[in-house]
Parts: C-alpha cells; sequence; structure tokens
C-alpha cells in the first residue's frame, strides 16, 4: 500500500512539475527582464521617461564614449536590415557568450559577455529563444568605433557554462544569478579588502579615464562609478521564487 501511494504521489509531483515548468521561451523572458536587465541598453529610453517597449530592442540613445571605443545600445531585434534578424542561434549565442559578432569582429566589451560565459546551454537556449522572438524594430544604429583594443578580465568561478546539477546547490545557484546580473560590477573587492570595481570596469569596459558626468545623452563615468544606466526590472514575468 505504501509503494502504491509512494508511486502515485510521485507520478502526481512529475505531472504538476510538467505542468508548471517553464518554456524556454519563458525562461527567457524570465532571465532577460528580472535579472539580465538587457533593455538597459538595448530598448531606446527618453530622458526622464520610460522604456519605449513599442521599439524594444531595436537599440537606444544611450551611447558609451571612452578612450578605447565610442558605442551605442545596438539594436537586437529581429530586424533583418538593421536587427539581428539574419543571425543564427549559433551567431546570437557566440555574441552573447564570447563577444564576437557573426563576421568575426569583436564587440566591445561594453556588453557585459564575460559575465555571460557561465550560461548554462539550457538558459542560452533560452535568452536565445526569447529575444528571437520579439517584435522586429527597423532602427539604424550607428556603427561602432574602436579606438583601441579592450581586454575583457574573466570573471573567476564563470569562465565557463555551470551545469543544472551545479545549480541545485543554493550557494552555487546564487552565484550563478549575481554574476548574470553583474553584481561584481559594483560590489566585488579584492583580497586585501579594497573595492574591486575599478579593476573590473578598466579591464571589461575599457573606461579608465572617462568622466563621471552626462553631456547630450553620451554617458561618461569615473572608473569607480556605477554601470550606465542602472538596471531596472523591465516590464515582463514577475519572478517567481521556485525559479532559478
Amino acid at each position: 500500500m505504501l509503494r502504491v501511494m509512494t508511486t502515485a504521489t510521485f507520478a502526481l509531483g512529475a505531472t504538476l512539475g510538467a505542468a508548471t515548468a517553464d518554456t524556454p521561451a519563458e525562461r527567457g523572458g524570465y532571465l532577460v527582464n528580472a535579472v539580465m536587465a538587457c533593455d538597459g541598453c538595448h530598448t531606446p529610453r527618453p530622458p526622464g521617461a520610460a522604456f519605449d517597449m513599442s521599439k524594444r530592442f531595436s537599440g537606444g540613445p544611450q551611447t558609451w564614449d571612452t578612450p578605447r571605443y565610442l558605442v551605442k545600445g545596438s539594436n537586437i531585434s529581429p530586424d533583418p536590415e538593421t536587427g539581428i534578424g539574419k543571425w543564427s542561434d549559433a551567431d546570437f549565442k557566440r555574441a552573447l557568450s564570447e563577444g564576437v559578432r557573426p563576421s568575426g569582429v569583436p564587440l566591445a566589451p561594453q556588453m557585459p559577455f564575460v559575465f555571460y560565459k557561465v550560461l548554462t546551454p539550457n538558459d542560452l537556449d533560452a535568452v536565445t529563444a526569447y529575444v528571437r522572438s520579439a517584435a522586429p524594430v527597423r532602427n539604424e544604429v550607428q556603427a561602432p568605433v574602436y579606438r583601441a583594443a579592450s581586454h575583457a578580465e574573466l570573471i573567476p568561478g564563470a569562465e565557463k557554462p555551470m551545469s543544472e546539477e551545479a545549480l541545485r546547490d543554493p550557494v552555487k545557484r546564487g552565484f550563478y544569478l549575481a554574476t548574470i546580473a553583474h553584481c561584481m560590477e559594483c560590489h566585488a573587492r579584492r583580497p586585501d579588502g579594497t573595492q574591486d570595481t575599478a579593476r573590473r570596469i578598466m579591464s571589461i569596459r575599457g573606461a579608465e579615464a572617462a568622466t563621471n558626468s552626462k553631456t547630450s545623452g553620451v554617458l561618461r563615468r569615473s572608473p569607480t562609478s556605477p554601470r550606465i544606466p542602472p538596471k531596472v526590472l523591465a516590464d515582463g514575468p514577475t519572478p517567481r521564487s521556485s525559479r532559478r
């Protein structure tokens, strides 16, 4: 009798789990909206206004002008002419986790790809599915200007994709989420106790000589200032405590 009840309970749990499981696009929506905050760089946001979600992922007026590069938030909507509509899934995943365009040209390290190297294969698929499901928006964005080579320093412990098994550990799962949310950019410290932000931003963003000011929509900052624009929770699925 106990065996029958146990089997029935397991079957019911499996059924409920399957019924409430996220689809790849739903999982991707949670990651993009609530953790990775991709709108911060890729969705237009007029000064003093909210994100223009009718032009989502079409590239924003945000501009990063540093001694190493001048870049704007790129168009990652599926528009075939001005966005990533002609990119394959593999192209997008390579850009996201390796910082390399389909042409082989590296992305400016303003794109935090070093934080995304830790993405599990399933989550990389999920983010890809969600972003590529967005509406295509035609918006020609100024091409990046590279002034000098940039060095992207890897995140210790996040140099490669994490396994699904590792995410069962609450501490590792927390590290995983904190990494893809870029928390280390502002809150990491060196072994000697000094804040690690300057070293990490200098190597990842290449903004060591920038000043902390805003001029005509161009974003500049000091090496120790927070990442601009700040991460916000864009409109999208509400995080659930049961989600990773």
